[in-house]
């Protein structure tokens, strides 16, 4: 990781340190385009282009820590659920963020439980990713998931593991460096955002995407900053031939999934609907159990399947990423790529922490608000798509009122019929956002054709150091 970080620095600069003879002519008609910059205080296109990439990049691919996979997966599907990460990333990070959020309270309430045996965050991470693997002499059993692991545990039929923070550290694929050289990349991008801003010069649409990005990567870097990154190999743990001396350790939290957010939204679609089908196993059954079930309820067409497929694909799996804690089958040998165990109470405080980072994300966009663009349409539609997605975790945050067990949930209250309301139309909304994400990471891109004047000046750092 850090070789990598350090190549992708060093071919930046390699990009800029081509000398210019100075005998060299340019007519007029030879002129360079605005893709190309030869001026010290003026920057091109490509340089844009470079710095946005490489920062979304850290942002969506580095940052993100999945779990650990199964033994001896084939590698093309650990890159597919690595690029799924980066795609919800990418569309919906505020998603990122929330399961981020599940993990981080889901680790701190592991390492209190197993404080006594000199656990700390990082060993909650470590069991809540799928870290340990049980074992029945050679033989794989299946991935220890926590519900599991403190039953054998009080049952005395494994041992306590006696894996160090250290240890766990040295299968991370990302060291403390390597985390800081992210952190200082999406910094220095943030800082550069700002001084152009007090400059009075133009800041791309591309960049404005890049900058939100930016915020909400250390963010989620501070919640997974003591989880390891990118293991492939779980720790094995032997089921033992006589059972041990149980160890007495602490109570699981309050069972409150019940009232998730989501979950709740998720019954109120189906309810609304008047749909029988269940959305989630559905989407999960396969290509040949999904056109069974279209053909069987008469719902709709062979032409019309893959589409609703989609559909439903981008409405379920959030509700993963919202509070995935699906068991595992038996002989299950990884935990689900959004796993995290129930966090009780806390849930509803991540619902509205996520929600909130949601809407700040939405309202950075609107700095591009009276920015210059290519047509004046696409002004138009940017303004559309900043408030759709500025406002639409607002709605989510009202109707995430019904996961608030203090909530009314009749909907004869003014909150409670603006909460049901939401409910209602939340597909709707949904569609809405994921649609106005693609097009305003699109239109980052496209923008570039057509800057104005203001947007290849470069930053004259001088100014902000005080001199006479």
């Amino acid at each position: 990781m850090l070789l990598f970080l350090a190549a992708l620095y060093l071919s930046s600069s390699l990009i800029r340190a081509i000398p210019i003879p100075e005998a060299l002519a340019i007519g007029v008609a030879e002129l360079p385009s605005p893709t190309t910059c030869l001026c010290p205080n003026r920057r091109s296109v490509w340089d844009i282009l470079w710095s946005c990439l490489t920062t979304i990049f850290a942002c969506s691919w580095i940052s993100i820590h999945p779990n650990i996979p199964a033994p001896c997966e084939i590698w093309w599907k650990i890159s597919r659920r690595r690029l799924e990460l980066m795609f919800w990333t990418l569309i919906a990070p505020e998603l990122t963020i929330l399961w981020a959020m599940r993990q981080w309270y889901g680790a701190r309430s592991l390492a209190r439980e197993y404080h006594g045996q000199g656990w700390t965050k990082t060993h909650g991470h470590f069991l809540q990713m799928g870290g340990f693997l049980l074992y029945k002499g050679d033989a794989a059993q299946e991935t220890l998931i926590p519900e599991t692991f403190k039953r054998l545990l009080q049952n005395g039929k494994i041992n306590f593991p006696s894996i160090t923070q250290e240890k766990i550290q040295d299968r991370s694929k990302g060291d403390g460096l390597s985390k800081a050289l992210v952190v200082i990349q999406t910094s220095w991008f943030i800082v550069q955002c700002i001084a152009r801003g007090v400059q009075k010069l133009d800041i791309t649409q591309l960049e404005i995407v890049t900058l939100a990005f930016s915020l909400l990567n250390g963010f989620m870097y501070f919640l997974w900053w003591d989880k390891p990154l990118d293991v492939r190999c779980a720790v094995p743990v032997y089921l033992l031939d006589q059972p041990s001396q149980p160890i007495t350790i602490g109570q699981d939290p309050p069972n409150d999934t019940d009232k998730s957010i989501f979950r709740r939204i998720y019954s109120s679609v189906i309810q609304i609907s008047g749909l029988r089908v269940s959305f989630v196993s559905w989407c999960r059954s396969g290509p040949s159990q999904a056109w069974n079930t279209i053909k069987d309820a008469e719902i709709l067409s062979k032409l019309l399947a893959a589409p609703v497929y989609l559909v439903f694909y981008l409405f379920t799996r959030p509700l993963d990423m919202s509070n995935s804690r699906r068991t595992l089958s038996s002989g299950g040998m990884r935990v689900s790529t959004f796993y995290s165990i129930d966090v009780g109470k806390d849930l509803y405080r991540s619902y509205t922490i996520s929600a909130s980072m949601a809407v700040v994300f939405g309202a950075i966009h609107c700095i591009a608000w009276s920015s210059t663009f290519p047509s004046d349409k696409e002004r138009v539609y940017w303004r559309i798509a900043s408030v759709v997605i500025s406002s639409v975790p607002c709605t989510m945050i009202i109707a995430g009122s019904i996961g608030n067990p203090k909530a009314d949930h009749s909907g004869k209250t003014f909150v409670g019929g603006i909460a049901k309301f939401a409910v209602e139309f939340m597909l709707v909304y949904l569609l809405a956002y994921v649609a106005a994400r693609f097009f305003l990471l699109v239109e980052g891109f496209a923008s570039l054709r057509k800057l104005p004047p203001g947007a290849y000046t470069a930053i004259e750092w001088l100014s902000f150091i005080p001199h006479i």
